[in-house]
C-alpha cells in the first residue's frame, strides 16, 4: 500500500462553552512564523526538552532502601543518620541508585539532630517514594534548620539540596550578532568544546537598547539600584548540537538576541543530570500564622528542596504540607520538570519557583494552602511554563524581580493580587520581557481595573501579553500592554506550550519544507524476483526493467528501471548472487568485486515521484575475509542515456547529474570511508571520513538526507529536527551521525576539476531520481574476494503526487470509551492497521491492531472502541502494515481529551434549600472529593463521594451557605476541574 498521504488537518477537540471555537489571531500568526511572532518559543520547556518520557527502569539503578540502613517508619524517633547513610551509599556507587522510602513517617529533621542538610552532588540518585497520600511516604520536618545570616530571614537552606557545586568554566565571547529563535553562535574558538556539552550565556550591560528591550519605553526608576547600575542581567544555559568550525549550533534556540559588541560570554557549564524526587509527601512544622518577612521561621524555616546546576531533572507526584517554601529551582539549572504536586496545610512563604533556570515545566500544580507567593518564577530564569497550575484567590503567582524573562501561565487558575508577586523595590521591576497570560482564569473579584504599572513602588510587570484571559471580569490599560486579545473568553489551542510543542514535534503540524511528510517512498523488496535468479556470469551484462516487468535477473523495482552489469573479460571474477529467502529472513544481493580496474554495477534510475530532497537508506555488510577492493554509492540524476547510472562509466569522473558519492576502500586490517569532493579520478580528492564508522562482517545501517534545493530543509528523526543546508546532506551510520571536517553538514560533490564553470555540477532543484553501487579492484581467488551485500534499499521523497488511500481519521469520545473512525479511498496488499496511542510525554505503545482489506479499489471503514483509554489526552496515529512486512505511519494525528472534563460535563447547582446536583464523567469508578469554597479561598463544603465509570449524576446536601459566587472543585485519581456556581 503506498504511504498513506496527508488529507485530513490535526483533530481539535471541543472545550466547552467556555472557550471561543476560533483559533487566536497571535498563534496564526506564530504558525505562519515563529521567528517573527512576538510569542516566545515555549516548546523545548521540560525534562529533555519534553522529547522523552521520564523512564529510568532501563538503567536498572541498585535500590538503597533507607530501612537497611536503620530507619524505621513510625516510631517518632530521627531517622536522618539513616537517610544520610543510605544517599552517601548512592553517592558512593558507581551508577547512582534510588534511594527507596516504604511507607511510613520518617522523621528527617528533629532537635537532636545537628543543623545540616541532605545533599546529592551525583547524577542518576532518585528519591523514591510510596506515594504522597495519607498512606504513603512521608518525611517529617520536626523543627527547622537556622539561616545561614540571622539577619537575612530567607537564608534558612532547604532540607534536600540537589545539584553539582562546581563553577563553569572555558568562557569566551561571542563573536557576531544572532536573533531569538537562531540557533548558531559564532565564539572565537571552540577548544574544550563538543557535542553534548551545556553552555551557561551571561551578560551584564547598561546598554540603552537592551533596556528598551526590555522595559520598552518605561524609564529605569533610580530606587531600582540593580538595574540602574548594573543594567539587564541575563544568564540561561543551552545545550551544543554539533560545532563547526567556530559555528556553534545548539539544540534549544537562542530565547534573547545577542549583540555581539556588548559584554556576552559563554562557559562549559559543569551539572549533575537525571536526578528526580517523587511519590513523597514533604512534612514541615509550619503552624504559626504567617507573617510576611516576620521572622526566618516565616520566610525560609521549613524550606523543603532546592535544585541547583541540575540538567533533565525532575520532581514529580509529592506533597508539601505546614511548609515554609515547598521547592526551589536555582543557579541555572536546565530542562527540569516539576508535575503532579501539591501544596496543603498551613499557609507559609513561597510555593515552588523557578529561580534562575532555564527551559522549566511546572505543571499541574495544585496549591492548597495558599502560600504568600504562590508558583512562579524570580531571578534569571528562562522561558518558564506554569501549565495548569492552580492557588487560592487570595494569593497571586510569583514574579520575585531579579530579571525573570519569558515566562508563561497557561492554564492558571487563582487570583491576580497586588503586592505577592514579591521582591525588593531595589530588584524591580517584577518580570522583565514576555510575561504571557494564556487563558488564566482570574478567580477573585477585586482588582477589576487591574493595574501593571501602579503609582505603588511594587508589581511592576512591563507589557505583558495577554490572550484568553477570563474568569472574573477585569479591564486593563491597553498602553501598558505588548498585546491583548479575546478578553474575557478564552481561546483555541488551549494550551499554548502544548500547541507549540505539538507545532515543532509532529510532522503534521510541521511548517513548509519539514521533510518527514513524505509520501512517496521507493522501497525495494529484492525478495520478488521475476526473473531466473542465480549467479552472474563473468563478461555477462543483464538487467530488468520495470514496469513493466521483462524476464530478467533483479526482481521488478517499485518504481523506473534497476540494472545489474559485469564489465569486463572472463576471468575478472565479478558477480552478483540474489538471497530470497522466506519470511523472516531479509531479501539480500551480494556483490563480488571484479579483480583490476573493471566494474561491477548495481543502480536504479528513472523513480518515479523523485524530488530534489531525497532520503535514502541501506544495510551493507563487507566480507570478514576481504583483504582490499573498492566499492562506490552514488545518488544523484540520470540526465542522459549514456549516464553513469545505465553504463559502467566511472562514478568519480561524473559531472552535471551525480549528488554525491561515498567509497569504500578495503585494507587487511578495516575499512577506510571517504566522500568524493570532485569529479576527478584522483584519490586525493576522496577525503576521509572515517576508518572505524564500518568493520568488515558487521552489518551497517546506512542513512543519507540529501538536499539539492536552494533553500534549507528540515528532517524528522526520532522525534528531533534536523536542519539540512541547501546543496549539503546529512549522514548516519547504525544510529550515529557521522561527521566532515566538524560538520554535520556534508557538501554535494563539486566539479572544479573537469570544467571551468560551476554550472556543469548538478543544477539546483534537479529531482534525485536515481542510485548506484559499485565495486571493483578486489583480489582472486575466492578465499580473499571482496563481497559486499545489500539489503533493505528505500528512498523517500518530499512529495505529495502520490493519489491519496486515507480518506478521513476520527476520534471521540464516548461514555465508555474513545471510538475512532477511519476510511481509505482504496487499498493495495494491506495486511492490517497498527492503532498507535501516546500520552502528553509522547511514550507511543501499539494499542490494537486492525485487519486491513488486502487490495481493493472501492472505499473502505473501519471503527475501534478504545475502551481504556489513558488519562487526559489520548493521541492516536495509524500505522498501515502490508503483506510483505512493510510498514508506513500516517502523519494524522487525532487527539481527544478523557478522563474528569474530557467532554463539557460538569455541573454543580445548588438550590435554596441546600440540596446539591453534580453530573460529570468519571474515567473510572472509585471516591472523589468534591470541595466548594468562596472567592476568598473559605471551605465551605468538602466531602468524598463514589463514583462510577461513565457518566454520574448524585445528589447531596450542603450546609446552608450565603447567596453569592462559589468554585465547586472535583479532584479524582489527582485530576481536578473546576467550575463557578452562583447561589
Amino acid at each position: 500500500m503506498r504511504k498513506l498521504a496527508i488529507i485530513y488537518a490535526l483533530f481539535m477537540f471541543s472545550v466547552g462553552s467556555a472557550f471561543a471555537q476560533t483559533e487566536a489571531q497571535i498563534f496564526k500568526d506564530y504558525k505562519a512564523n515563529p521567528k517573527t511572532s512576538i510569542l516566545p518559543d515555549f516548546s523545548y520547556a521540560g525534562y529533555q526538552n519534553g522529547e522523552k518520557v521520564i523512564d529510568y527502569s532501563a538503567k536498572n539503578l541498585p535500590v538503597y532502601d533507607v530501612t537497611n540502613y536503620g530507619a524505621i517508619a513510625n516510631d517518632n524517633i530521627s531517622d536522618k543518620t539513616a537517610i544520610k547513610a543510605a544517599i552517601a551509599a548512592a553517592l558512593n556507587g558507581s551508577a547512582g541508585g534510588i534511594v527507596f522510602f516504604p511507607a511510613g513517617e520518617f522523621i528527617i529533621q528533629d532537635a537532636t539532630d545537628d543543623k545540616t542538610f541532605y545533599n546529592i552532588t551525583k547524577s542518576n540518585v532518585i528519591l523514591k517514594g510510596s506515594g504522597s497520600g495519607t498512606t504513603g511516604t512521608r518525611l517529617f520536618m520536626k523543627t527547622p534548620l537556622d539561616p545561614t545570616d540571622p539577619n537575612l530571614f530567607y537564608s534558612t537552606p532547604s532540607m534536600f539540596v540537589i545539584g553539582g557545586n562546581s563553577n563553569p568554566s572555558d568562557f569566551r565571547g561571542i563573536t557576531a550578532n544572532a536573533s531569538t529563535g537562531d540557533f548558531d553562535i559564532q565564539v572565537p574558538n571552540t577548544t574544550n568544546l563538543a557535542s553534548g556539552d551545556w553552555l551557561l550565556f551571561e551578560m551584564q550591560s547598561t546598554d540603552a537598547a537592551s533596556l528598551a528591550l526590555d522595559l520598552g519605553s518605561y524609564p529605569v526608576n533610580p530606587n531600582w539600584t540593580s538595574l540602574k547600575n548594573g543594567g539587564v542581567d541575563l544568564s540561561f544555559v543551552l545545550q551544543i548540537n554539533k560545532i563547526a568550525g567556530n559555528t556553534v549550533t545548539l539544540k534549544q534556540p537562542l530565547p534573547y538576541p545577542i549583540n555581539s559588541a556588548l559584554n556576552w560570554t559563554v562557559g562549559k557549564y559543569k551539572f549533575i543530570e537525571e536526578v528526580g524526587v517523587e511519590e513523597i509527601a514533604f512534612l514541615g512544622n509550619f503552624k504559626q500564622t504567617f507573617v510576611h518577612h516576620g521572622s526566618a521561621l516565616d520566610d525560609s524555616g521549613y524550606s523543603m528542596i532546592q535544585f541547583k546546576r541540575v540538567i533533565n531533572s525532575w520532581m514529580r507526584n509529592c506533597r508539601f504540607t505546614d511548609v515554609s517554601v515547598g521547592a526551589s529551582i536555582g543557579l541555572n539549572g536546565a530542562n527540569i520538570t516539576i508535575d503532579n504536586c501539591k501544596i496543603t496545610g498551613n499557609g507559609g512563604h513561597e510555593a515552588i519557583n523557578n529561580s534562575g533556570a532555564t527551559n522549566v515545566l511546572i505543571s499541574n500544580i495544585d496549591d492548597q494552602a495558599g502560600q504568600f507567593h504562590s508558583v512562579g518564577v524570580s531571578k534569571t530564569s528562562m522561558n518558564t511554563v506554569l501549565y495548569n497550575v492552580t492557588y487560592l484567590a487570595s494569593t497571586c503567582f510569583e514574579s520575585h524581580a531579579s530579571q525573570p524573562r519569558n515566562t508563561l501561565l497557561d492554564n492558571v487558575t487563582g487570583g491576580l493580587q497586588y503586592f505577592r508577586a514579591g521582591g525588593d523595590e531595589k530588584e524591580m521591576p517584577n518580570h522583565m520581557r514576555n510575561l504571557v497570560f494564556w487563558n488564566y482564569e482570574k478567580t477573585n473579584t477585586d482588582n477589576t481595573n487591574f493595574d501593571f504599572w501602579p503609582s505603588s513602588p511594587y508589581f511592576k510587570i512591563p507589557l505583558p501579553i495577554l490572550v484568553g484571559f477570563h474568569g472574573s471580569p477585569t479591564t486593563f490599560t491597553s498602553s501598558q500592554l505588548k498585546y491583548q486579545e479575546s478578553n474575557g473568553t478564552a481561546v483555541l489551542p488551549v494550551s499554548l506550550y502544548k500547541a507549540q510543542f505539538a507545532l515543532r514535534i509532529n510532522p503534521i503540524m510541521a511548517a513548509n519544507g519539514v521533510w518527514s511528510i513524505q509520501s512517496s517512498t521507493y522501497n525495494y523488496n529484492l525478495g520478488n524476483n521475476t526473473g531466473t535468479g542465480g549467479t552472474l556470469t563473468s563478461g555477462a551484462i543483464e538487467s530488468s526493467f520495470g514496469p513493466p516487468a521483462v524476464p530478467g535477473y533483479l526482481p521488478t523495482p517499485p518504481s523506473g528501471k534497476v540494472r545489474a552489469q559485469v564489465n569486463g573479460t572472463n576471468g575478472d571474477g565479478g558477480s552478483f548472487t540474489l538471497n530470497t529467502p522466506t519470511s523472516p529472513a531479509v531479501p539480500t544481493i551480494s556483490m563480488k568485486a571484479t579483480s583490476a580496474g573493471s566494474t561491477i554495477k548495481l543502480s536504479g534510475f528513472d523513480i518515479d515521484n523523485a524530488s530534489e530532497i531525497a532520503s535514502m537508506f541501506f544495510n551493507i555488510d563487507f566480507n570478514a575475509a576481504a583483504s582490499n577492493g573498492v566499492y562506490v554509492w552514488a545518488l544523484g540524476n540520470r540526465n542522459a542515456s549514456g549516464s553513469l547510472f545505465t553504463s559502467v562509466s566511472s562514478v568519480f569522473r561524473a559531472n552535471t547529474e551525480l549528488f554525491t558519492s561515498f567509497e569504500w576502500t578495503i585494507k587487511s586490517n578495516g575499512i577506510d570511508f571517504r566522500i568524493r569532493e570532485s569529479a576527478n579520478g584522483s584519490a586525493a580528492l576522496r577525503n576521509l571520513i572515517s576508518s572505524t564508522a564500518f568493520v568488515k562482517g558487521d552489518t551497517s545501517a546506512v542513512e543519507v538526507y540529501a538536499n539539492n534545493s536552494n533553500a534549507a530543509k528540515n528532517y524528522l528523526r526520532s522525534n528531533i529536527t534536523y536542519t539540512v543546508p541547501a546543496g549539503k546532506f546529512q549522514l548516519w551510520v547504525n544510529g550515529v551521525q557521522l561527521t566532515y571536517n566538524s560538520s554535520v553538514d556534508f557538501s554535494q560533490s563539486l566539479n572544479t576539476t573537469l570544467v571551468a564553470s560551476p554550472t556543469s555540477e548538478i543544477a539546483k532543484n534537479v529531482k534525485l531520481d536515481a542510485y548506484l553501487f559499485q565495486a571493483n579492484n578486489s583480489t582472486l581467488p575466492t578465499a580473499n574476494a571482496a563481497i559486499v551485500t545489500i539489503s533493505k534499499i528505500k528512498l523517500n521523497y518530499n512529495t505529495t503526487t502520490l493519489p491519496v488511500s486515507l480518506i478521513s481519521f476520527t476520534g471521540k469520545k464516548e461514555i465508555n470509551g474513545i471510538r475512532l473512525n477511519w476510511k481509505t479511498a482504496s487499498e493495495l496488499n494491506n495486511d492490517h492497521f497498527e492503532i498507535l496511542r501516546s500520552a502528553e510525554d509522547k511514550n507511543v505503545s501499539t494499542l490494537t491492531s486492525v485487519k486491513g482489506n488486502g487490495t481493493s479499489t472501492t472505499a473502505s471503514s473501519y471503527s475501534y472502541l478504545d475502551n481504556n483509554p489513558l488519562p487526559e489526552t489520548n493521541y492516536y496515529q495509524l500505522k498501515q502494515v502490508d503483506k510483505d512486512g512493510t510498514s508506513t505511519v500516517s502523519e494524522i494525528i487525532v487527539a481527544v481529551k478523557n478522563g474528569l472534563g474530557d467532554e463539557d460535563i460538569f455541573t454543580v447547582q445548588l438550590s435554596n434549600s441546600n440540596d446539591l446536583k453534580t453530573q460529570f464523567y468519571a474515567k473510572n469508578s472509585g471516591n472523589a472529593t468534591l470541595r466548594i469554597h468562596d472567592l476568598l479561598g473559605k471551605t465551605v463544603f468538602n466531602q468524598v463521594i463514589i463514583t462510577q465509570k461513565g457518566l454520574n449524576n448524585i445528589s447531596l446536601q450542603t450546609p446552608v451557605l450565603n447567596s453569592g459566587i462559589y468554585v465547586a472543585n472535583l479532584t479524582q485519581n489527582g485530576k481536578s476541574k473546576s467550575i463557578k456556581i452562583v447561589k
